[in-house]
């Protein structure tokens, strides 16, 4: 009977923690249907969209964990990835896409210096053999004493 509980223990152990990962990968990896440029270009202004009075939904605390780009059907697409920004903390994010090499590089060095860290980068190739690169940098600090803004 002893080896039956700790047998169901041990199960209920690795299948909760299993569960737990599948979760947090989920949670983590919600990006938008692939879009040409011009559907993404539409659904970021409808991000943007502000009712004067209101916030916007960057301003309401959101930000791009990530951007990718491939070629299909002989045009570029992309998609992203967004979430909620951690309470309590003070942040700027930057991210571009469809960038050449050169223009890239010079993007890392840049932001790099300015203290920002790339938090996820992809490249794809396109017919012609070049590459075309996309990134999200982000500087954030959570505050130490954070100051209650609910109204």
């Amino acid at each position: 009977m002893g080896n039956l509980i700790f047998f169901l223990f041990l199960l209920l152990l690795v299948v909760g923690g299993i569960l737990y990962t599948i979760g947090e990968f989920l949670k983590n990896q919600d990006f938008t249907p692939w879009m040409s440029l011009q559907e993404l270009k539409n659904f970021l202004a409808s991000l943007e969209a502000k009712v004067p009075s209101e916030q916007n939904f960057w301003d309401k605390g959101h930000w791009i964990n990530a951007v990718e780009g491939r070629w299909r059907s002989g045009i570029p697409q992309f998609r992203i990835c967004l979430s909620e920004v951690p309470p309590h903390c003070r942040y700027e994010w930057y991210w571009f896409f469809n960038q050449d090499q050169e223009s890239f590089s010079q993007l890392v060095h840049d932001y790099a210096n300015k203290g920002f860290e790339l938090v996820y980068h992809n490249k794809f190739k396109r017919p012609d053999d070049t590459r075309r690169y996309n990134g999200v940098w982000r500087k954030w600090e959570r505050q130490k004493n954070p100051v209650n803004t609910d109204k």
